[in-house]
């Protein structure tokens, strides 16, 4: 497979669901071999931050990533989004600390690619297949990668809260698939950790207009749920952002039980040392 860029430059405004300051991103056609760069507008002499594991600077409710003194967070969307869709040479230009959370879901970022289009590159895209089962295991928690021939995610979560309950869902890569099952669903919270949240510098922009609010028996959200499983495949959506780090796309089945961002990273860091 060749690598891909866009065709024409895509544009997104919002809110940063933890900073809740404005942000403008523009992202824009990069020559082949680019990779996924971020380019903070706001700062003097615009620094670029690759994206890459060893950007990797914190994965506090969001995935940071740093370079020098320049940092970028809130990515993981926008990263699931370039993933799936094929893109793997832009340069996204954002003129804030945080890109914009939009709906908690990366359903307008997949459009907007789509608006744009894509364009085929003459470098080939790098494949990562694994040798052997990759794990990272922590108590009750869990998450595997085995060779395969393709990335598929069969992702468990279980949660106290009787909305959610226990959720399994398993995702085959592909575009459409991606689009119509993984895309629109949004980032979740509950109610009684808003408060804590706020005063640990956290959620400043969050609404239910760009997530999913719980209380012990209702969701808060008025619209109610795209998916009766919309937290399990937002989780799906949030891994594929991490897998999207690794330097060429993933052949492998990742089996993930009770994950997370932290999870998630572990799993791609040991990946890329093993294959890098």
């Amino acid at each position: 497979m060749h690598q891909h860029t866009l065709r024409n430059t895509a544009v997104l405004k919002g809110t940063g669901l933890h900073t809740g300051k404005k942000s403008s991103v523009k992202i824009c056609p990069a020559p082949a071999g680019t990779g996924i760069v971020f380019r903070r507008t706001d700062l003097c002499g615009r620094p670029e931050i690759r994206s890459s594991v060893e950007a990797i600077s914190g994965v506090d409710y969001a995935m940071v990533l740093g370079s020098g003194i320049a940092r970028v967070r809130s990515v993981e969307h926008f990263l699931s989004a370039f993933y799936a869709a094929g893109i793997q040479n832009v340069v996204v230009e954002v003129d804030a600390e945080e890109m914009p959370s939009l709906d908690g879901s990366a359903q307008r970022i997949l459009k907007a690619i789509q608006v744009a289009g894509k364009r085929r590159q003459s470098r080939l895209l790098q494949d990562i297949q694994l040798k052997g089962p990759v794990y990272c295991i922590a108590d009750t928690r869990a998450i595997l990668a085995y060779p395969a021939k393709q990335l598929i995610i069969s992702y468990y979560v279980e949660y106290e809260n009787a909305l959610i309950g226990h959720q399994h869902f398993t995702f085959k890569m592909g575009v459409n698939i991606f689009e119509k099952e993984i895309a629109s669903a949004r980032t979740f919270g509950w109610k009684e950790q808003i408060t804590l949240q706020k005063k640990q510098g956290f959620i400043k922009g969050g609404s239910l207009q760009n997530a999913l609010v719980f209380d012990a028996e209702t969701l808060l959200n008025p619209g109610g749920l795209r998916f009766p499983d919309e937290p399990v495949r937002h989780k799906i959506l949030d891994l594929v952002g991490a897998l999207a780090l690794l330097p060429g796309r993933l052949l492998a089945h990742i089996v993930a039980i009770k994950s997370g961002h932290v999870m998630d990273v572990e799993i791609v860091k040991k990946i890329f040392k093993i294959h890098n």
